[in-house]
Protein backbone atom coordinates (compact mmCIF):
# COMPACT_ATOMS: atom_id res chain seq x y z
CA UNK A 1 0.00 0.00 0.00
CA UNK A 2 1.20 3.50 -0.89
CA UNK A 3 -0.07 7.07 -0.51
CA UNK A 4 -1.21 8.90 -3.66
CA UNK A 5 -1.04 12.69 -3.34
CA UNK A 6 -3.67 15.12 -4.63
CA UNK A 7 -2.40 18.21 -6.47
CA UNK A 8 -3.65 20.50 -3.71
CA UNK A 9 -1.53 18.66 -1.14
CA UNK A 10 1.62 19.70 -2.97
CA UNK A 11 0.39 23.19 -3.88
CA UNK A 12 -0.67 23.93 -0.29
CA UNK A 13 2.63 22.55 1.00
CA UNK A 14 4.56 24.98 -1.20
CA UNK A 15 2.37 27.98 -0.34
CA UNK A 16 1.91 27.40 3.40
CA UNK A 17 4.03 25.76 6.09
CA UNK A 18 6.31 23.58 3.93
CA UNK A 19 7.76 26.14 1.51
CA UNK A 20 10.89 25.11 -0.38
CA UNK A 21 12.88 28.01 1.03
CA UNK A 22 12.56 27.24 4.73
CA UNK A 23 11.17 23.70 4.98
CA UNK A 24 13.22 21.65 2.50
CA UNK A 25 13.15 18.63 4.83
CA UNK A 26 9.47 18.03 3.97
CA UNK A 27 10.32 17.69 0.28
CA UNK A 28 13.34 15.53 1.06
CA UNK A 29 11.04 13.29 3.09
CA UNK A 30 8.63 12.95 0.14
CA UNK A 31 11.49 11.90 -2.13
CA UNK A 32 12.83 9.42 0.43
CA UNK A 33 9.42 7.86 0.97
CA UNK A 34 8.84 7.68 -2.79
CA UNK A 35 12.12 5.82 -3.20
CA UNK A 36 10.94 3.46 -0.45
CA UNK A 37 7.75 2.80 -2.45
CA UNK A 38 5.43 4.64 -0.04
CA UNK A 39 4.56 7.98 -1.71
CA UNK A 40 3.42 8.66 -5.29
CA UNK A 41 0.95 10.67 -7.29
CA UNK A 42 -0.58 10.23 -10.76
CA UNK A 43 0.28 11.56 -14.20
CA UNK A 44 -2.73 13.87 -14.35
CA UNK A 45 -1.66 15.57 -11.11
CA UNK A 46 1.84 16.03 -12.52
CA UNK A 47 0.35 17.66 -15.64
CA UNK A 48 -1.58 20.12 -13.43
CA UNK A 49 1.58 21.08 -11.55
CA UNK A 50 3.69 21.49 -14.69
CA UNK A 51 1.12 23.90 -16.13
CA UNK A 52 1.72 26.37 -13.26
CA UNK A 53 5.38 27.01 -14.25
CA UNK A 54 6.77 27.78 -10.82
CA UNK A 55 9.25 26.18 -8.44
CA UNK A 56 6.81 23.37 -7.70
CA UNK A 57 6.62 22.67 -11.43
CA UNK A 58 10.42 22.37 -11.48
CA UNK A 59 10.25 19.94 -8.57
CA UNK A 60 7.53 17.90 -10.31
CA UNK A 61 9.48 17.85 -13.58
CA UNK A 62 12.52 16.47 -11.77
CA UNK A 63 10.41 13.63 -10.29
CA UNK A 64 9.11 12.43 -13.68
CA UNK A 65 6.84 9.44 -14.37
CA UNK A 66 8.38 7.44 -11.56
CA UNK A 67 6.65 9.68 -9.04
CA UNK A 68 3.62 10.64 -11.15
CA UNK A 69 2.31 7.23 -12.19
CA UNK A 70 1.03 6.72 -15.72
CA UNK A 71 -2.20 4.64 -15.87
CA UNK A 72 -1.75 1.12 -17.23
CA UNK A 73 -4.13 -1.44 -18.68
CA UNK A 74 -4.46 -2.93 -15.20
CA UNK A 75 -5.94 0.37 -13.94
CA UNK A 76 -8.77 0.65 -16.49
CA UNK A 77 -11.25 -1.72 -14.75
CA UNK A 78 -10.97 0.39 -11.58
CA UNK A 79 -11.26 3.63 -13.56
CA UNK A 80 -14.41 2.22 -15.13
CA UNK A 81 -15.80 1.44 -11.67
CA UNK A 82 -15.18 5.02 -10.53
CA UNK A 83 -16.83 6.40 -13.67
CA UNK A 84 -19.92 4.21 -13.21
CA UNK A 85 -20.18 5.27 -9.58
CA UNK A 86 -20.09 8.95 -10.54
CA UNK A 87 -22.69 8.54 -13.27
CA UNK A 88 -24.98 6.65 -10.90
CA UNK A 89 -25.07 9.50 -8.38
CA UNK A 90 -27.27 12.56 -8.45
CA UNK A 91 -24.52 14.91 -9.65
CA UNK A 92 -25.11 17.48 -12.37
CA UNK A 93 -23.81 16.48 -15.83
CA UNK A 94 -21.24 19.32 -15.74
CA UNK A 95 -19.92 18.06 -12.38
CA UNK A 96 -19.51 14.54 -13.76
CA UNK A 97 -17.81 15.81 -16.93
CA UNK A 98 -15.38 17.97 -14.95
CA UNK A 99 -14.53 15.11 -12.62
CA UNK A 100 -13.88 12.59 -15.42
CA UNK A 101 -11.61 15.02 -17.29
CA UNK A 102 -9.45 15.96 -14.29
CA UNK A 103 -6.79 14.42 -12.11
CA UNK A 104 -9.17 13.56 -9.26
CA UNK A 105 -10.78 10.79 -11.35
CA UNK A 106 -7.43 9.15 -12.08
CA UNK A 107 -6.24 9.65 -8.50
CA UNK A 108 -9.21 7.74 -7.08
CA UNK A 109 -9.22 5.14 -9.89
CA UNK A 110 -5.52 4.33 -9.63
CA UNK A 111 -5.76 4.22 -5.82
CA UNK A 112 -8.60 1.71 -6.15
CA UNK A 113 -6.59 -0.36 -8.62
CA UNK A 114 -3.50 -0.61 -6.41
CA UNK A 115 -5.15 -0.66 -2.98
CA UNK A 116 -3.58 2.69 -2.12
CA UNK A 117 -4.65 5.56 0.15
CA UNK A 118 -5.49 8.98 -1.29
CA UNK A 119 -4.02 12.06 0.45
CA UNK A 120 -6.07 15.25 0.05
CA UNK A 121 -7.13 18.36 1.94
CA UNK A 122 -10.60 18.31 0.37
CA UNK A 123 -13.61 17.78 2.63
CA UNK A 124 -16.66 15.66 1.73
CA UNK A 125 -19.59 17.80 0.63
CA UNK A 126 -23.28 17.12 0.00
CA UNK A 127 -23.57 19.03 -3.27
CA UNK A 128 -24.62 18.22 -6.81
CA UNK A 129 -22.30 20.83 -8.32
CA UNK A 130 -18.94 19.10 -7.77
CA UNK A 131 -17.58 15.64 -7.01
CA UNK A 132 -15.23 15.89 -4.08
CA UNK A 133 -12.37 13.43 -3.73
CA UNK A 134 -13.49 12.16 -0.27
CA UNK A 135 -17.01 11.47 -1.62
CA UNK A 136 -15.61 9.49 -4.54
CA UNK A 137 -13.25 7.58 -2.25
CA UNK A 138 -16.07 6.63 0.10
CA UNK A 139 -18.24 5.68 -2.87
CA UNK A 140 -15.79 3.09 -4.23
CA UNK A 141 -14.14 2.00 -0.98
CA UNK A 142 -10.79 3.83 -1.13
CA UNK A 143 -9.12 5.12 2.05
CA UNK A 144 -8.63 8.88 2.23
CA UNK A 145 -6.46 10.91 4.67
CA UNK A 146 -4.99 14.41 5.05
CA UNK A 147 -1.29 15.32 4.81
CA UNK A 148 -1.05 15.55 8.60
CA UNK A 149 -2.63 12.11 9.07
CA UNK A 150 -0.16 10.65 6.56
CA UNK A 151 2.78 12.21 8.43
CA UNK A 152 1.59 10.89 11.77
CA UNK A 153 0.78 7.41 10.47
CA UNK A 154 4.19 7.01 8.89
CA UNK A 155 5.94 8.18 12.07
CA UNK A 156 7.39 11.21 10.29
CA UNK A 157 6.52 13.70 13.02
CA UNK A 158 8.15 11.60 15.76
CA UNK A 159 11.24 10.66 13.79
CA UNK A 160 12.16 14.04 12.40
CA UNK A 161 10.75 16.57 14.86
CA UNK A 162 14.22 17.56 16.18
CA UNK A 163 15.79 17.51 12.72
CA UNK A 164 12.88 19.47 11.27
CA UNK A 165 13.12 22.08 14.02
CA UNK A 166 16.79 22.64 13.27
CA UNK A 167 16.43 22.36 9.49
CA UNK A 168 13.39 24.57 9.06
CA UNK A 169 14.71 27.31 11.34
CA UNK A 170 18.11 27.16 9.63
CA UNK A 171 16.40 27.41 6.24
CA UNK A 172 14.35 30.35 7.55
CA UNK A 173 17.61 32.01 8.63
CA UNK A 174 19.10 31.26 5.22
CA UNK A 175 16.20 32.88 3.38
CA UNK A 176 16.60 36.05 5.45
CA UNK A 177 20.38 36.10 5.19
CA UNK A 178 20.32 35.51 1.42
CA UNK A 179 18.03 38.49 0.85
CA UNK A 180 20.09 40.79 3.08
CA UNK A 181 23.35 39.77 1.42
CA UNK A 182 21.83 40.38 -2.01
CA UNK A 183 20.85 43.88 -0.93
CA UNK A 184 23.90 45.51 0.59
CA UNK A 185 24.57 43.59 3.80
CA UNK A 186 27.91 41.91 4.55
CA UNK A 187 28.23 38.50 6.23
CA UNK A 188 30.24 38.82 9.45
CA UNK A 189 31.44 35.67 11.16
CA UNK A 190 30.68 35.22 14.82
CA UNK A 191 34.21 34.09 15.58
CA UNK A 192 35.45 37.67 15.61
CA UNK A 193 32.89 38.86 18.16
CA UNK A 194 34.29 40.22 21.43
CA UNK A 195 31.80 38.82 23.94
CA UNK A 196 32.95 41.03 26.83
CA UNK A 197 32.76 44.27 24.88
CA UNK A 198 29.85 43.09 22.68
CA UNK A 199 31.33 44.46 19.44
CA UNK A 200 33.08 43.16 16.34
CA UNK A 201 36.44 44.90 16.96
CA UNK A 202 38.07 44.29 13.58
CA UNK A 203 35.02 45.65 11.75
CA UNK A 204 35.00 48.72 13.99
CA UNK A 205 38.69 49.43 13.43
CA UNK A 206 38.54 48.75 9.70
CA UNK A 207 35.65 51.19 9.24
CA UNK A 208 37.37 54.00 11.14
CA UNK A 209 40.70 53.50 9.34
CA UNK A 210 39.01 53.48 5.92
CA UNK A 211 36.69 56.45 6.38
CA UNK A 212 38.84 58.73 8.58
CA UNK A 213 42.49 58.23 7.56
CA UNK A 214 43.75 61.68 8.73
CA UNK A 215 42.37 61.23 12.25
CA UNK A 216 43.64 57.68 12.39
CA UNK A 217 47.12 58.69 11.25
CA UNK A 218 47.34 61.35 13.95
CA UNK A 219 46.19 58.94 16.65
CA UNK A 220 48.64 56.31 15.45
CA UNK A 221 51.47 58.83 15.54
CA UNK A 222 50.52 59.65 19.11
CA UNK A 223 49.62 56.21 20.46
CA UNK A 224 51.61 53.85 18.30
CA UNK A 225 50.89 50.17 18.99
CA UNK A 226 48.24 51.12 21.55
CA UNK A 227 46.01 52.82 18.97
CA UNK A 228 43.64 49.92 18.36
CA UNK A 229 43.11 49.19 22.03
CA UNK A 230 42.61 52.86 22.94
CA UNK A 231 40.06 53.44 20.17
CA UNK A 232 38.05 50.39 21.19
CA UNK A 233 38.20 51.32 24.89
CA UNK A 234 37.01 54.88 24.23
CA UNK A 235 34.24 53.68 21.90
CA UNK A 236 32.90 51.20 24.45
CA UNK A 237 33.15 53.74 27.26
CA UNK A 238 31.13 56.21 25.21
CA UNK A 239 28.45 53.61 24.41
CA UNK A 240 28.29 52.51 28.05
CA UNK A 241 27.85 56.11 29.19
CA UNK A 242 25.68 57.63 26.46
CA UNK A 243 24.28 54.62 24.61
CA UNK A 244 24.89 53.08 21.22
CA UNK A 245 22.31 55.27 19.46
CA UNK A 246 23.93 58.54 20.53
CA UNK A 247 27.37 57.16 19.66
CA UNK A 248 26.29 56.04 16.21
CA UNK A 249 24.80 59.47 15.56
CA UNK A 250 27.46 61.72 17.05
CA UNK A 251 30.66 59.70 17.31
CA UNK A 252 33.07 59.57 20.25
CA UNK A 253 36.26 61.20 21.46
CA UNK A 254 39.64 59.50 21.47
CA UNK A 255 42.55 61.56 22.79
CA UNK A 256 40.76 64.76 21.85
CA UNK A 257 39.83 63.68 18.33
CA UNK A 258 36.28 62.95 17.26
CA UNK A 259 35.84 59.64 15.50
CA UNK A 260 32.64 58.60 13.74
CA UNK A 261 31.31 55.07 13.97
CA UNK A 262 28.63 55.58 11.29
CA UNK A 263 27.74 57.99 8.51
CA UNK A 264 24.14 58.64 7.61
CA UNK A 265 22.63 59.79 4.36
CA UNK A 266 23.11 63.46 3.62
CA UNK A 267 20.08 65.71 3.19
CA UNK A 268 21.16 66.19 -0.42
CA UNK A 269 23.44 64.21 -2.69
CA UNK A 270 25.68 67.05 -3.78
CA UNK A 271 28.58 66.13 -1.53
CA UNK A 272 30.55 63.23 -3.03
CA UNK A 273 32.68 62.82 0.09
CA UNK A 274 29.63 62.34 2.35
CA UNK A 275 28.08 59.96 -0.17
CA UNK A 276 31.26 57.91 -0.26
CA UNK A 277 31.36 57.71 3.54
CA UNK A 278 27.69 56.69 3.65
CA UNK A 279 28.38 53.95 1.12
CA UNK A 280 31.30 52.74 3.26
CA UNK A 281 29.02 51.75 6.17
CA UNK A 282 29.42 48.04 6.88
CA UNK A 283 25.93 46.78 7.67
CA UNK A 284 26.47 43.22 8.80
CA UNK A 285 24.43 40.06 9.36
CA UNK A 286 25.65 37.29 11.65
CA UNK A 287 23.93 33.96 12.16
CA UNK A 288 24.02 31.93 15.36
CA UNK A 289 26.12 34.45 17.25
CA UNK A 290 27.54 33.12 20.51
CA UNK A 291 27.23 36.30 22.51
CA UNK A 292 27.84 35.50 26.17
CA UNK A 293 31.14 35.61 28.08
CA UNK A 294 29.67 33.01 30.46
CA UNK A 295 27.93 30.47 28.20
CA UNK A 296 27.63 29.15 24.66
CA UNK A 297 24.11 30.47 24.07
CA UNK A 298 23.54 31.86 20.59
CA UNK A 299 21.21 34.30 18.84
CA UNK A 300 19.64 33.26 15.54
CA UNK A 301 20.42 36.52 13.70
CA UNK A 302 22.27 39.67 14.75
CA UNK A 303 22.47 42.82 12.64
CA UNK A 304 25.30 45.27 13.15
CA UNK A 305 26.50 48.63 11.83
CA UNK A 306 30.25 49.00 11.47
CA UNK A 307 30.85 46.38 14.13
CA UNK A 308 28.26 47.62 16.65
CA UNK A 309 25.35 45.17 17.12
CA UNK A 310 22.03 47.00 16.82
CA UNK A 311 19.28 44.39 16.36
CA UNK A 312 18.61 40.73 17.19
CA UNK A 313 16.11 38.26 15.74
CA UNK A 314 14.91 34.98 17.21
CA UNK A 315 13.19 32.90 14.52
CA UNK A 316 10.54 30.18 14.82
CA UNK A 317 8.61 28.12 12.30
CA UNK A 318 4.99 27.10 13.05
CA UNK A 319 5.57 23.78 11.30
CA UNK A 320 7.84 22.75 14.18
CA UNK A 321 5.13 23.66 16.67
CA UNK A 322 6.79 26.93 17.67
CA UNK A 323 5.74 30.50 16.88
CA UNK A 324 6.79 34.06 17.62
CA UNK A 325 5.27 33.59 21.08
CA UNK A 326 7.92 30.96 21.78
CA UNK A 327 10.60 33.38 20.58
CA UNK A 328 9.15 35.98 22.94
CA UNK A 329 9.30 33.47 25.78
CA UNK A 330 12.91 32.72 24.85
CA UNK A 331 13.83 36.39 25.17
CA UNK A 332 12.00 36.63 28.49
CA UNK A 333 13.33 33.45 30.09
CA UNK A 334 16.65 32.60 28.42
CA UNK A 335 18.18 35.98 27.58
CA UNK A 336 19.81 37.64 30.58
CA UNK A 337 19.40 41.43 30.20
CA UNK A 338 22.68 41.88 32.07
CA UNK A 339 24.66 40.31 29.23
CA UNK A 340 26.83 43.01 27.56
CA UNK A 341 24.99 42.68 24.24
CA UNK A 342 21.57 43.16 25.90
CA UNK A 343 22.15 45.93 28.46
CA UNK A 344 19.55 48.58 27.70
CA UNK A 345 20.65 51.16 25.09
CA UNK A 346 24.36 50.28 25.36
CA UNK A 347 24.51 47.89 22.39
CA UNK A 348 21.53 46.23 20.69
CA UNK A 349 18.57 48.57 20.38
CA UNK A 350 15.70 46.36 19.22
CA UNK A 351 14.78 42.69 19.43
CA UNK A 352 12.36 40.86 17.12
CA UNK A 353 10.50 37.61 17.80
CA UNK A 354 9.66 36.31 14.33
CA UNK A 355 7.83 33.43 12.70
CA UNK A 356 6.42 33.02 9.20
CA UNK A 357 3.10 34.62 10.16
CA UNK A 358 3.82 37.28 12.77
CA UNK A 359 6.43 39.61 14.34
CA UNK A 360 6.76 40.91 17.90
CA UNK A 361 9.19 43.63 18.99
CA UNK A 362 10.75 45.10 22.11
CA UNK A 363 13.49 47.64 22.78
CA UNK A 364 14.31 46.57 26.32
CA UNK A 365 14.92 43.11 27.72
CA UNK A 366 13.93 42.80 31.37
CA UNK A 367 13.51 39.09 32.02
CA UNK A 368 9.94 37.98 32.62
CA UNK A 369 8.86 41.64 32.72
CA UNK A 370 9.89 42.22 29.10
CA UNK A 371 6.99 43.68 27.14
CA UNK A 372 6.64 42.98 23.46
CA UNK A 373 4.53 44.91 20.99
CA UNK A 374 3.06 43.48 17.79
CA UNK A 375 5.00 44.53 14.71
CA UNK A 376 2.54 43.28 12.08
CA UNK A 377 1.24 45.13 9.03
CA UNK A 378 -2.41 44.40 9.81
CA UNK A 379 -4.81 42.46 7.63
CA UNK A 380 -8.28 43.51 6.42
CA UNK A 381 -8.55 46.14 9.12
CA UNK A 382 -7.50 43.74 11.87
CA UNK A 383 -4.41 42.17 13.38
CA UNK A 384 -1.94 39.88 11.66
CA UNK A 385 -0.40 40.06 8.21
CA UNK A 386 -1.84 39.68 4.70
CA UNK A 387 -0.70 36.86 2.40
CA UNK A 388 2.65 37.43 0.79
CA UNK A 389 2.10 39.45 -2.42
CA UNK A 390 4.52 37.20 -4.29
CA UNK A 391 2.78 34.00 -3.23
CA UNK A 392 5.60 32.83 -0.96
CA UNK A 393 4.98 30.68 2.09
CA UNK A 394 5.67 33.39 4.69
CA UNK A 395 3.89 36.64 5.50
CA UNK A 396 6.64 38.42 7.39
CA UNK A 397 9.14 39.15 4.60
CA UNK A 398 8.36 42.88 5.00
CA UNK A 399 10.53 42.82 8.13
CA UNK A 400 13.79 41.99 6.36
CA UNK A 401 12.86 43.25 2.89
CA UNK A 402 11.52 46.65 3.97
CA UNK A 403 12.09 47.57 7.63
CA UNK A 404 15.57 46.08 7.97
CA UNK A 405 16.65 46.82 4.41
CA UNK A 406 20.12 48.41 4.49
CA UNK A 407 19.03 51.97 3.74
CA UNK A 408 15.95 51.68 5.94
CA UNK A 409 17.92 50.43 8.95
CA UNK A 410 20.42 53.28 8.63
CA UNK A 411 17.57 55.76 8.29
CA UNK A 412 15.87 54.35 11.39
CA UNK A 413 19.07 54.80 13.36
CA UNK A 414 19.59 58.31 12.02
CA UNK A 415 16.08 59.73 12.41
CA UNK A 416 13.37 57.49 13.83
CA UNK A 417 14.62 55.81 17.00
CA UNK A 418 14.11 58.03 20.02
CA UNK A 419 15.41 57.73 23.56
CA UNK A 420 12.73 59.16 25.83
CA UNK A 421 13.55 60.29 29.37
CA UNK A 422 10.91 60.85 32.04
CA UNK A 423 10.75 61.29 35.76
CA UNK A 424 9.98 57.91 37.35
CA UNK A 425 6.68 59.16 38.71
CA UNK A 426 5.53 59.84 35.19
CA UNK A 427 6.08 56.20 34.24
CA UNK A 428 7.02 54.85 30.90
CA UNK A 429 4.89 54.60 27.80
CA UNK A 430 2.88 51.39 28.00
CA UNK A 431 4.37 48.42 26.21
CA UNK A 432 7.81 49.87 25.57
CA UNK A 433 9.66 49.01 28.74
CA UNK A 434 9.01 48.06 32.38
CA UNK A 435 8.34 50.88 34.82
CA UNK A 436 11.58 52.07 36.39
CA UNK A 437 11.79 52.18 40.17
CA UNK A 438 12.60 55.39 42.01
CA UNK A 439 16.39 55.12 41.92
CA UNK A 440 18.99 57.73 42.74
CA UNK A 441 22.52 58.23 41.50
CA UNK A 442 25.69 58.60 43.57
CA UNK A 443 24.92 62.27 44.20
CA UNK A 444 21.42 61.45 45.46
CA UNK A 445 19.72 62.86 42.37
CA UNK A 446 16.62 61.06 41.17
CA UNK A 447 17.42 58.97 38.12
CA UNK A 448 15.25 59.43 35.10
CA UNK A 449 13.26 56.61 33.58
CA UNK A 450 14.34 55.95 30.01
CA UNK A 451 12.58 54.13 27.20
CA UNK A 452 13.70 53.61 23.63
CA UNK A 453 10.97 54.14 21.07
CA UNK A 454 11.11 52.13 17.86
CA UNK A 455 8.33 53.08 15.43
CA UNK A 456 5.58 50.57 14.68
CA UNK A 457 5.31 49.30 11.12
CA UNK A 458 2.45 51.61 10.11
CA UNK A 459 4.37 54.62 11.45
CA UNK A 460 7.13 53.97 8.91
CA UNK A 461 4.84 54.22 5.90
Amino acid sequence: MAYLLDADVLISAKNLHYGFDFCPAFWDWLIAKHEAGMVFSVEKVGDELLAIEDRLAEWASARGPGFFRVPTDADFPSLTSVRRWAEAQDYRPTAIETFLQGGDYYLVGQALSGGHTVVTHEKPAATQRAIKIPNACMGVGVKCVTTFQMLHRTGAVRSWRHTMTQTTEAAFESAIEAHLLDNGYVAIGGGGFDRDRAIFPQTVLGFIRETQPPEWAKLEAQLGAQTNEQVLADLCQRMDDQGALATLRHGFKCYGRTLRIAYFKAAHELNPELEARYAANVVGVTRQLRFSPRSEQSLDVVLSVNGVPVATLELKNPFTGQTALDARRQYQQDRDPREPIFVFKRRTLVHFAVDTESVLMTTRLAGSSTRFLPFDKGCDGGAGNPPDPHGRSYRTAYLWEEVLERGSLLDLLARFLHLQSEEPSAGVREGLAPRMKDKRDEQGRRAKAESLIFPRYHQLQ
